[in-house]
């Protein structure tokens, strides 16, 4: 059964683009363009991992992140981060702290099926 993948980005040809490549890497891949559509989703469906922008109008990425991690349906799910922004510190330090993996933009289509497939074989 392949395995689960909701990507949040506000940019549709980017949650386009990313989900054609997983989709080719065997993921069964949903998107969601907009924080509040992408938290009603996990509250009533399951997902293996969430890929998601930092960069998100109304509820910003690491608002949303910690939505997400208070969510019981979200407690097993792997979060990565896609971003094109240079991480402060602090940021770094906030995504290691949260066990949450980043993913560069623009990313390659090898990494980001590798990576996923990596995090998820565990």
């Amino acid at each position: 059964m392949s395995k689960k993948i909701l990507l949040i980005d506000d940019e549709m040809g980017v949650t386009e683009l990313a989900g054609a490549i997983l989709k080719m890497g065997g993921f069964a891949v949903e998107a969601a363009n907009k924080s509040v559509d992408a938290l009603k989703r996990l509250e009533t469906e399951r997902y293996d991992a969430v890929i998601m922008d930092l960069m998100m109008p109304t509820v910003e990425g690491m608002g949303l992140v910690e939505k997400i991690r208070g969510l019981p349906s979200c407690a097993q799910t792997f979060l990565f981060v896609m971003s094109a922004k240079k991480l402060s510190a602090e940021e770094r330090k906030f995504l290691v702290d949260s066990r949450i993996h980043f993913i560069p933009k623009p990313f390659s289509p090898a990494q980001l099926v590798s990576q996923l497939s990596e995090k998820l074989s565990k």
